[in-house]
């Protein structure tokens, strides 16, 4: 009887903002949302807070001199009602069986979070229960049921135990239907495939330990049918030019880069990537973020076993080693 209500309660509170927009944030609460013209000392005035309290509250930023307009910032000691934090997720749109990962700023710290995914105007048909870190954040992976049927929209919902509403994120549109491909003579297509993006100081907490404390976090893209999947994925990963993926905030190693792929070649289970352009690095825990995107992408691949990485003719490691 407990279990049910508690349940019902959960339900409740998600719905209760459905129809909030979860961009309805005020100037001061528990998140900002970077404009033109804001660095962090202007935030830290308008927010009544310091740059350091900035800094400790939001570790994805690497650089204190460089924000970005659109990007999310958790303001600290503030906390709110229903909607004053924010829910991430990405991708924003995939064929059912999607992995979604979330990604939830603003929350009390510490604190139990229930988070739950399901149909817009329904009810949550899975339910997590996670705690938030110390500085209020919280990251996870929900999956899309192979149920879900195209031109649906489904909401990931997240709301604190203590009574609190909760919030929502944007829609994530249920697109096409799993159904394999159909096979070509002597071949098989694949659509779809990961990319690799980087959870900073994450510790290996929700994907693979990589670089200075981080983990390599996959997100799964869709594409025409191809007999070349990695050749379809690098070519995606590639074209990502902003530091961090959408509104998730997950880092791109690869964002100050110009690199195009020239080919890649699977022999004997070792696939041998060949890159040309420019390769440019922000700093020494960069190259291990960098060649993990890169690998990563390519070992998700059962014919796969070893991955060697060319830039321009010269081995990966070795550009790598001298920009470090």
């Amino acid at each position: 009887m407990k279990a049910s209500l508690i349940r019902f309660w959960l339900i409740a509170a998600f719905l209760l903002v459905f129809t909030l927009p979860v961009s309805a944030q005020s100037t001061c609460g528990a998140t900002v949302t970077v404009a033109s013209g804001d660095n962090l000392a202007r935030i830290a005035q308008r927010c009544g807070t310091t740059v350091q309290a900035l800094l400790a509250a939001n570790p994805q930023i690497t650089d204190p001199n460089r924000l970005f307009v659109g990007q999310v910032l958790t303001i600290p000691g503030q906390t709110g009602g229903a909607g004053s934090f924010v829910v991430a997720i990405y991708p924003l749109s995939g064929l059912p069986g999607s992995s979604i990962t979330v990604i939830v700023n603003g929350l009390p710290p510490n604190a139990p979070i229930q988070v739950g995914l399901g149909p817009v105007q329904s009810e949550f048909v899975t339910l997590q229960q996670l705690t938030s870190d110390p500085f209020g954040g919280l990251q996870t992976v929900v999956t899309v049921p192979n149920s879900a049927g195209a031109g649906q929209q489904w909401v990931v919902g997240a709301a604190p135990l203590d009574g609190s509403a909760g919030a929502i994120s944007r829609p994530f549109v249920v697109s096409g239907s799993t159904t394999p491909p159909t096979a070509t003579p002597g071949a098989v297509l694949f659509d779809r495939a990961n990319i690799y993006m980087i959870a900073l100081n994450d510790a290996g907490q929700t994907g693979q330990a990589v670089g200075c404390g981080d983990s390599a976090i996959p997100v799964l893209r869709t594409f025409q049918p191809t007999v070349a999947p990695l050749t379809a994925a690098l070519q995606i990963l590639l074209a990502q030019r902003s530091q961090y993926y959408g509104e998730s905030g997950l880092y791109n190693a690869l964002y100050q880069s110009s690199l195009a792929l020239e080919g890649v070649n699977i022999v004997n289970r070792e696939a041998i990537i060949n890159l040309v352009g420019q390769l440019v690095i922000g700093g020494v825990c960069d190259a291990p973020r960098l060649q993990a995107q890169i690998e990563l992408t390519a070992l998700q691949f059962a014919t796969i076993d070893r991955v060697t990485i060319n830039v321009n003719g010269q081995p990966l490691s070795q550009l790598l080693s001298s920009q470090g």
